[in-house]
């Protein structure tokens, strides 16, 4: 009896755990609906980054950590980079039609750009400072920081190289839908500062690497992305009154549309592809209402672009590091310590 008793315990345990969704997240004490898969690293990731067609999404562990590769919907892992040295960073982009792998190592200041199906490598670029790459949508281009803390724009076809001249040292970087224009968030030299905060976004076409024009900020840009059009760029910054995001005319440099956000600390930013929805990671969310009583833990919220009104709050109690959404608008990747979660986009 006290065998079959046993044999019983265990399953109804069994079935216990299986009945669980696969991302309840025990370590919060919570249980959240929305959430879909629960993505184990052994590292935290510091980026996330979906090819177009959403089959694949990169978390990249910087500084130090391995870089994933996930089929998607499914959230199986497909490949891992680890970290061949024990100090030095690597850091890693994906082509937007998921053909191209680039990865580049401190330990040599070189970036390996891999076959994405064979994982054979097709290119090394020397000289690069590594921390803000990206490929281009439409040719095949890599933007890069040099060693001369220029933008570089690789022509992996033709095995090119090209500064970019006016170009400065850059806190971000992206390049629009299309490929037609790199977006930099300039690290301005002093003299050009006039108050603390200010930032700078240069805008230049591509190929060619000519300077558009200038978008000037009066406070730091935490954070910005191109709309699915590439018509627009948001950017986050964070002032005195709380933050800010800001819809930006790329054909003539002036703002369309503010959204004044909670004064909440924000530092994280993610645009729907619909652009109808802003996903943002929050520091202090005090007035959510735990089963404790109020908490300033960390939260993200998503709010609605044209109504500037939330439309949904999910308490993470623990500091949200990036956020994706899938190319279809389906999903919302959230990268906090040592995991990632795919939710359900409201």
């Amino acid at each position: 009896m006290a065998i079959i008793a046993t044999v019983c315990a265990v399953f109804v345990i069994f079935l216990f755990i299986n009945s669980i969704p696969p991302c309840s997240i025990y370590d919060f004490g919570l249980h959240l609906k929305g959430c879909v898969h629960r993505l184990e690293t052994s590292d935290t990731a510091y980026s996330l980054e979906y090819t177009y067609d959403g089959r694949v999404l990169m978390s990249s562990g910087y500084p130090y950590g391995p870089i994933y590769l996930w089929s998607m919907p499914d959230a199986k892992p497909i490949h891992i980079f680890e970290n061949a040295n024990e100090n030095p960073q690597q850091v890693g982009t994906i082509s937007p039609n998921g053909k191209m792998i680039a990865i580049y190592s401190d330990a040599n200041q070189n970036i390996t750009v891999f076959d994405a199906q064979s994982l054979n490598p097709l290119e090394v670029v020397e000289q690069s400072l590594g921390g803000h790459m990206r490929f281009s949508p439409r040719d095949p281009l890599l933007a890069y920081v040099g060693v001369d803390e220029r933008i570089h724009l690789w022509n992996i076809t033709d095995h090119k190289d090209t500064p970019i001249e006016d170009s400065t040292y850059p806190t971000a970087l992206s390049i629009s839908p299309k490929g037609d224009i790199l977006a930099l968030v300039a690290m301005l030299d002093e003299d050009k500062v006039q108050s603390y905060g200010d930032d700078e976004v240069q805008l230049y076409s591509l190929p060619d690497g000519r300077l558009l024009r200038t978008i000037k900020l009066d406070n730091n840009v935490d954070a910005f992305v191109f709309t699915s059009d590439g018509k627009s760029l948001v950017t986050l910054s964070f002032g005195d009154n709380g933050s800010v995001v800001t819809f930006w005319n790329i054909a003539n440099g002036k703002p369309e549309r503010l959204l004044r956000l909670p004064k909440l600390g924000v530092n994280i930013l993610a645009l729907s592809p619909d652009n109808t929805r802003i996903a943002v990671g929050q520091k202090n969310c005090a007035d959510f209402e735990w089963a404790g009583g109020p908490s300033d833990d960390r939260c993200l919220t998503i709010w609605d672009t044209t109504t500037g009104k939330m439309v949904r709050r999910i308490p993470l109690r623990t500091r949200i590091i990036a956020l994706a959404f899938s190319p279809d608008g389906r999903h919302l990747a959230i990268a906090v310590e040592e995991a990632i979660y795919i939710w359900e986009n409201p």
